[in-house]
């Protein structure tokens, strides 16, 4: 699930008063505080910070330490929907690391340390006793600021580059936070054209650094299963709550948690909770929670044994190292072969198996024959990050990755992977669940019917209305033949409501051919559909391109809506995005009208 979450609707009141008040206070109506007063009106307003009791602000009054990791604590993510599982491992994996604190702040001072804003080496500078509750110093918040709005990015800078009147006091050390802080207008000095970094940091200040920090953030949070590393780009493939699948390339600075320690993603497990935080369009934080399986584990079946008089095991080899394991077999488990249900006896040598492991015993074994073989109909195929093929047989759709070596027949003449089709009829060798052998059949036919819609994608389709009002959407070979009259065509030249004549081999169209084009014939103007995803936008001339095309969208003049309709901004449109665009052609290219971000 993405959800998009704006710090300022999740953070709690500061910790300084339990008290309501009102969003004008008596002490904030002199000029002096003309500065603030907006600010210090939008916070109370979105419960941020709180006045006292007697209905006062006390604008001048200091910020402690403490208070102050409270609030950047829940700008980073501490009260975040959704992120209270992975608060909770936070807070479990350095409760040792805090337990010696003298102040109630431990949960948000251990999620700083998570997050990489607080070191485990310096956290007591902030939060020792006897310095938790004195006040902040400007240039101590210059680096919290400066850590959350950059991701924790590594930053650099010399008090030389900086303008200030005081420059002498900033060293450096504070240089390179202070001079992110103030090239962002996060902090921007005092009146008097000083940084003051020794100075404390009042109420009225924070409240203004923080109404300037919250809104760059841009916080949006996916949620789903982690499906696998892919180290050749170090992105990691999920399969989100909403169904869909997602790839997010993650940048050296972010680090990879599982239950709050970090890892080397190639060691996370299929199944594993996720959520990534994309700051702007851009990875700001990976956090995993183990599945509640400890491992899953294939292999060939060897043997049954006794491992001690009160617990059996089994024994599997790597089909891949030839190495041997063992593991226990819990009191209960289910098991299955060929989709039937078996006693664990009823295996056979070099069955290909399937274990889950949960608390160091198996608790579920899945098995094959070692050669089997499958009959159905090609649903899709990936050829990317490696090739697999999903087929419906026994009425379900099944999934099976490919040999390196596969061999394949297809209409009894030898072929590769790349030429069998969506649609083919195939019957499938596979060993150890890997597809060694593909004997593929189709037939060909001749479709005529109106242009529906286009997707544009790494299996791109079209849709097709016929005569009797039937609808047909149909795969693409990725070069399609397109052509009107003698002329070579393309994607971008196909309009909604042409007449189309589609030769189709088993499922997937092989060639199009535009009989009549839409508006009587008359390309210019004519209205076009097309879905597909951004592999790059230029916001200077205003214009878009779809992967898996060569053409160019111009959308400056067009309306740009997110999947709630909400008008944005060509800036929300980034390489990745599933857009549907409508538009027409003018002058011989393609210009928008509409805009749709899908999700």
């Amino acid at each position: 699930m993405k959800k998009k979450i704006l710090a300022f609707l999740v953070l709690a009141v500061m910790v300084v008063s339990t008290f309501p008040a009102l969003a004008s206070f008596p002490d904030m109506t002199e000029s002096t505080w003309d500065w603030a007063r907006g600010a210090v009106d939008d916070m109370v307003e979105f419960g941020i910070i709180r006045g006292y009791s007697d209905n006062t602000f006390r604008p001048g009054n200091s910020v402690t330490k403490g208070e102050a990791m409270v609030l950047f604590s829940r700008v980073a993510g501490y009260t975040a929907n959704g992120n209270e599982e992975y608060v909770e491992y936070a807070k479990k994996y350095y409760e040792n690391t805090v337990s010696s604190l003298a102040t109630p702040y431990t949960g948000e001072i251990s999620y700083l340390i998570y997050k990489g804003i607080l070191s485990e080496k310096n956290f007591l500078t902030y939060a020792a006793d006897g310095v938790v509750n004195t006040p902040l110093k400007r240039y101590e918040a210059a680096e919290f600021l400066a850590k959350i709005a950059s991701g924790n990015a590594t930053l650099t800078g010399s008090a030389t580059q900086l303008s200030f009147s005081d420059v002498a006091k900033i060293n450096s050390t504070m240089a390179p936070y202070i001079k992110y802080v103030s090239e962002n207008g996060i902090m921007l000095g005092m009146g008097d054209g000083s940084f003051a970094p020794e100075g404390t940091v009042t109420r009225a200040q924070i409240t203004v650094m923080l109404s300037r920090i919250i809104p760059t953030l841009g916080y949006v949070y996916t949620d789903g299963k982690v499906k696998f590393y892919n180290a050749a780009t170090n992105s990691i493939i999920i399969t989100t709550d909403e169904g869909s699948e997602e790839e997010f390339e993650i940048p050296d600075n972010v680090p990879v948690k599982l239950d709050g320690a970090s890892v080397n993603p190639e060691t996370l497990l299929a199944g594993s909770k996720i959520r990534i935080t994309t700051s702007n369009s851009e990875v700001a934080a990976v956090e995993t929670i183990s599945p509640d399986y400890d491992a899953v584990v294939n292999g060939r079946f060897k043997k049954l044994e006794k491992i001690d008089k009160d617990t059996n095991g089994i024994v599997i080899t790597d089909p891949t190292t030839g190495l041997t394991s063992t593991y226990a077999l819990a009191l209960t488990y289910g098991i299955k072969k060929n989709d039937e249900t078996i006693t664990v006896t009823e295996l056979a040598k070099d069955d290909y198996v399937v274990l889950t492991v949960k608390a160091g015993s198996v608790t579920s074994i899945v098995a094959e024959s070692k050669t089997n073989k499958i009959e159905g109909k090609v649903v899709d195929i990936e050829l990317l990050p490696s090739y697999s093929m999903t087929v419906l047989t026994g009425g379900s759709n099944v999934k099976y990755e490919l040999a390196e070596n596969v061999t394949v027949l297809r209409n009894r003449k030898t072929a590769t992977v790349e030429e069998v089709l969506v649609g083919d009829t195939v019957t499938l060798t596979t060993n150890y669940g890997v597809i060694s052998d593909i004997v593929a059949t189709s037939k060909t036919a001749t479709v005529e019917g109106s242009l529906t819609a286009i997707t544009i994608s790494t299996t791109p389709s079209i849709k097709v209305t016929d005569n009797a009002g039937n609808s047909y959407e149909y795969a693409i070979v990725k070069d399609p033949k397109i052509i009107k009259g003698d002329v070579t065509k393309s994607f971008y030249d196909l309009r909604v409501g042409d007449k189309l004549k589609l030769s189709i081999d088993a499922s997937t169209v092989k060639e199009i051919s535009i009989v009549s084009s839409f508006a009587n014939g008359a390309d210019e103007g004519s209205s076009t559909t097309i879905s597909g995803v951004v592999e790059y936008v230029n916001t200077s001339y205003g214009y878009i391109k779809l992967r898996d095309s060569s053409e160019l969208i111009f959308v400056s003049k067009a309306a740009i809506n997110d999947a709630s309709g909400k008008t944005v901004s060509l800036r929300s449109v980034t390489e990745g995005t599933p857009v549907t665009v409508f538009g027409t052609v003018k002058a011989g290219s393609y210009e928008a009208s509409m805009v749709v971000i899908q999700g």
